[in-house]
């Protein structure tokens, strides 16, 4: 029987960084296998957990971000880098997506968070799972097994749904940085989607992710803006570039909480809530709520290995 796996990217990251993450994944039963992306390896205990944990090597990734804004200085910026997308467009469509030098060029050439989906394509096209959840790690809690009651398909999570695109200012400069001026304005009222929790079946995650890749230098998209994965995901959400995902939009699966107030969750001695008092599987950027943070480290710390 084919197992599940989670992928996630832990640059820089030590094990006390990866405790919520790992401990609150074990006590859910999941027992399927963990990837971490890493650029040195990340010493034990890394072994005394139900699922199995590989951890992917990858030098030369890049971390640092520069500030922007939309300026004259974007307009050149982005004429000089022209070049280098049509080439690397070129060498991903020439490859079909096959030679590994070609993904762990783009994976080095884009910010981490845009290079980390050349490398779940990397990993993906190597093994073969049921299911596979792409996530962030550092600020990510697990209350139950992520792929329970998760029909075929690919899965998107929405942010707060009171807020669109043009409402918060990160996602819509990243919008605004990964499409044209006339998509934008055709899709700014639409609602947020988060690009650090995606969760599919193999093939649809592998289908997502060729057509997230190309669309990257087709897009002319940066090379070093954190986050900027969120605005093309977002637009390839929006123009229905990416085949009918399964749409969660009430925080039922993943309770993401960069953009939620104190009254859209609840929490008590066991779980935390969404603002329907439904318990989600995963609670993402828990980190952004101190009331939540000293919960979760005492369930965590209770969480025993297996």
């Amino acid at each position: 029987m084919q197992k599940d796996a989670v992928i996630t990217l832990a640059l820089n990251y030590e094990y006390k960084d990866l405790k919520v993450f790992l401990n609150s994944l074990n006590a859910t039963g999941f027992d399927g296998v963990v990837f971490l992306i890493v650029n040195n390896r990340i010493t034990p205990p890394l072994e005394a957990f139900r699922f199995s944990i590989e951890q992917v090597i990858i030098k030369g990734l890049k971390v640092d971000s520069i500030k922007y804004k939309l300026s004259i200085r974007e307009l050149f910026t982005s004429f000089s880098r022209r070049r280098t997308s049509i080439s690397i467009k070129d060498a991903l469509s020439g490859s079909n997506f096959s030679d590994d030098e070609v993904l762990l060029k783009f994976a080095r050439t884009y910010h981490c968070q845009l290079g980390r989906y050349a490398i779940y394509l990397l990993i993906l096209q190597k093994n073969q799972f049921r299911k596979v959840f792409l996530t962030d790690s550092r600020d990510v809690f697990f209350q139950s097994n992520p792929f329970d009651n998760c029909q075929k398909g690919l899965h998107v999570f929405q942010e707060n749904i009171t807020q669109c695109i043009k409402d918060r200012w990160y996602n819509n400069q990243w919008v605004k940085l990964s499409t044209s001026y006339l998509n934008y304005l055709r899709i700014r009222n639409k609602g947020i989607f988060c690009s650090g929790t995606i969760l599919g079946d193999h093939e649809s995650t592998i289908s997502f992710l060729k057509t997230f890749l190309l669309s990257v230098p087709e897009n002319n998209l940066p090379f070093d803006i954190k986050g900027i994965d969120q605005g093309l995901f977002n637009v390839l959400i929006h123009t229905n570039k990416i085949q009918q995902p399964h749409i969660h939009s009430k925080q039922e699966h993943v309770l993401t909480l960069s953009a939620l107030s104190k009254t859209d969750y609840s929490f008590d001695e066991d779980f935390i809530y969404n603002a329907n008092g439904y318990k989600s599987a995963v609670v993402h950027q828990y980190d952004r709520c101190e009331d939540l943070v000293k919960f979760i480290v005492n369930k965590t710390e209770s969480q025993k290995s297996f």
